[in-house]
């Protein structure tokens, strides 16, 4: 199916005094099979509530080893339901995505499929914009651009550097609930054929909060959990991952029913990045279909130039291999 063709919508809204909890859907036959997407409206808070919380995370200093726990310990004690909206992404034929992986050396080759996924050996693995401490999370970018922007980021240099990266290309096989942390204010400028479904109902739901007072915290809650989200952390103030994990995973054990969190790209706002628990992969839900080789000129503001890009040949899913073009197929940029 094309990511463009139409998915399908049925619609119930139900308002209660305090909640505000919709469920829209809307059917319509596609050429080659029948797809839904369903969305669920995030449990409103309200605005002293909201204040309250946010107010009591700021307090928490985050070069504390146990600022995680603390934040957490807010959420669990207000029992916050964090406004998020919960919609299905289908496969699509035509929709890879993409995770870009920092090679330790620019001459560096990744030789196996797994050394693209998640990190396997919890006690490498530290505090990341959604997983927690030895926690894995398979992040991936819309687009190559949002793929290499969520690692890059991270990386800061006083000069040029030269860097290497792995990417691999990754298409779905079944159908993922997800759920999506936007920013009422940017969302809009998200540009996915996937998720113009999504777009419309945020943009029903926000409008309805908007007009009504009793809903402003979860305005509030909504703009505090999209900011911290999308917020620019590089290895200098990569404590705040404390905070942004805490509210990840307290999202996570509320809606067990999540199998990943969308949120904007923080350097490409016109994109997006999936962060997906590990079991999508392990249970084939999501498989990597093609891999290149990437280097390019990281710079001192964070922007980057590709240098050369350098395609794979083949890969042996028996054995895990990838191999490589020879080095003469390489594109200069």
């Amino acid at each position: 199916m094309n990511v463009l063709q139409a998915s399908v919508l049925t619609i119930v809204a139900l308002i209660s005094v305090g909640i505000l909890y919709a469920f829209i859907r809307k059917q319509d036959k596609v050429l080659k099979n029948e797809s839904r997407q369903s969305h669920d409206t995030p449990r409103m808070i309200d605005e002293q509530t909201a204040k309250r919380i946010i107010q009591e995370i700021e307090s928490v200093d985050l070069n504390n080893e146990k600022a995680y726990d603390e934040v957490y310990s807010i959420l669990a004690r207000a029992n916050a339901n964090l406004p998020v909206i919960k919609f299905d992404i289908p496969p699509y034929s035509d929709l890879w995505y993409t995770r870009a992986s920092k090679l330790d050396n620019v001459g560096d080759y990744f030789y196996n499929g797994k050394r693209h996924s998640f990190n396997p050996f919890p006690k490498k693995i530290d505090y990341g914009r959604i997983n927690s401490k030895g926690q894995a999370i398979l992040y991936l970018g819309r687009i190559k651009g949002t793929a290499i922007a969520e690692v890059k980021v991270f990386e800061h240099v006083n000069e040029t550097t030269e860097v290497g990266y792995s990417i691999s290309r990754w298409q779905l096989t079944g159908a993922l609930q997800i759920g999506a942390i936007l920013n009422p204010h940017t969302y809009s400028k998200i540009e996915a054929g996937e998720l113009q479904q999504l777009k419309r109902f945020a943009a029903q739901v926000f409008a309805m909060v908007k007009l009504d007072d009793r809903y402003q915290g979860s305005n509030l809650m909504q703009e505090y959990l999209s900011t911290k989200l999308g917020e620019i952390i590089d290895k200098r103030s990569s404590n705040k991952y404390k905070l942004t994990s805490a509210l990840a995973n307290y999202i996570f054990d509320k809606n067990e029913d999540l199998v990943g969190l969308l949120y904007q790209s923080t350097l490409l706002p016109d994109s997006y990045n999936l962060a997906l628990k590990p079991s999508v992969a392990t249970e084939g839900k999501i498989i990597y279909k093609a891999f290149e080789k990437s280097v390019i000129f990281l710079k001192p503001d964070g922007t980057y130039s590709e240098k050369s890009t350098e395609p794979f040949e083949s890969y042996d899913s028996g054995t895990d291999s990838i191999i490589w073009k020879p080095s003469e197929n390489r594109i200069i940029h």
